[in-house]
């Protein structure tokens, strides 16, 4: 059952050996308790399981005669996939990433308007800060001589969480983030301001474990690599 990042905060306080708010404030440990689901995000994110995958069906779409994608989320830190919505209409068209100076992404884009139905490959760059900053620029070529709804597969970044939001980070991580507000709060304590090596630590040592536990996410079908053109044999 998820656990509020408050009811983190009172477990971390039994470590502080302070129940009662006196020498640390909640409001500072929960400032410690979203560095630490911020950091387990990133560490999470890069085992590519998808466990922050949003799918979203409803607002992106490649507008005619454009050469950007309107209405990406602004919480866009990695883009998943870009395919048409009706793939029945469009059953052949992909989407295909090639950096901004790639040859082609050049010709695409040099190719002028053409007819959406007669288009098959699509090629698109992400440019610009994205998330937390703003919502990236999703760039594409060619263009189409008409509007083309689009499904867009993305990770969010994770925000800034109140005290009454639930620990969002999956694989029993509690204690993890329980290690993390004790470590750096006692840094408060310290006259070099660096946090408990010893709880920092546990931290590291259960956030690699995690990492292997929840890796892969299915058991069903082996995991195994694709030959270097095996979709086209």
């Amino acid at each position: 059952m998820a656990t509020t990042l408050q009811t983190l905060i009172d477990r971390a306080r039994v470590h502080l050996v302070e129940q009662t708010a006196y020498y640390w404030s909640d409001s500072e440990l929960l400032v410690h308790a979203n560095d630490g689901l911020k950091d387990l995000w990133r560490a999470i994110k890069g085992v590519y399981q998808d466990y922050f995958l949003t799918v979203d069906a409803t607002n992106v779409s490649l507008a005619a005669g454009a050469y950007t994608l309107t209405g990406v989320p602004a919480d866009v830190s990695i883009v998943r996939g870009v395919r048409p919505r009706d793939l029945t209409a469009f059953p052949y068209t992909r989407f295909e990433y090639r950096p901004w100076g790639h040859q082609d992404f050049i010709v695409a884009e040099a190719q002028g308007t053409l007819a959406a139905d007669q288009v098959r490959m699509f090629f698109f760059c992400i440019t610009d800060a994205g998330a937390p900053v703003a919502a990236p620029t999703v760039r594409v070529a060619p263009a189409i001589d008409r509007a083309l709804n689009l499904t867009f597969a993305y990770i969010p970044v994770l925000g800034t969480l109140a005290a009454t939001a639930n620990n969002p980070i999956p694989g029993e991580t509690d204690d993890l983030i329980v290690a993390w507000i004790v470590a750096y709060a006692r840094a408060k304590e310290r006259e070099d301001r660096a946090p408990d090596l010893v709880w920092l630590g546990k931290y590291t040592k259960q956030r690699d474990e995690l990492l292997t536990s929840i890796t892969p996410r299915q058991e069903q079908d082996d995991e195994v690599a694709e030959a270097l053109y095996e979709p086209y044999w």
